[in-house]
């Protein structure tokens, strides 16, 4: 398990607003976190004037692997439909298989692929920062 401190320095933030801004990014990076599948144990924040930190403990050092299943195109799709189900999901014709599938306009065929997702070394800071939208003026 490891330990994770993310420390944003700003301009000036005004007293009255500290402790809220503090808590909303807490709470935007945990739930972030959470999406992705991270576990942790306690997340704490911290702010000063001209600071907000994020210390959060018990962190796994590695991503669990993960199987999902995807479903792609109907079987009478255009060929490049499935070509590009196939590109994006990495995977190969020989990996697909029809599925029925219920919607409101009746079964219909599909095709779809399971894809396996290996565990892999935790990099969030320059992926959860890369996601972060909060931080622009408005």
């Amino acid at each position: 398990m490891a330990e994770f401190l993310l420390e944003v320095l700003s301009e000036e933030i005004p007293a009255r607003m500290q402790k809220r801004a503090a808590a909303e990014f807490s709470q935007i990076f945990t739930s972030e976190l959470e999406k992705v599948g991270l576990a942790y144990e306690t997340a704490n924040y911290f702010v000063t004037p001209r600071r907000i930190a994020i210390s959060i403990d018990g962190l796994p050092l590695q991503q669990a692997t993960v199987v999902e299943e995807r479903r792609g195109p109907r079987v009478d799709a255009p060929a490049q439909a499935l070509d590009g189900f196939m590109r994006s999901n990495n995977i190969s014709r020989d990996q697909i298989e029809q599925r029925e599938t219920k919607n409101s306009h009746g079964p219909k065929v599909c095709v779809g692929g399971v894809i396996h997702l290996d565990g892999s070394d935790l990099y969030i800071v320059s992926w959860l920062c890369s996601r972060q939208r909060c931080c622009t003026a408005s």
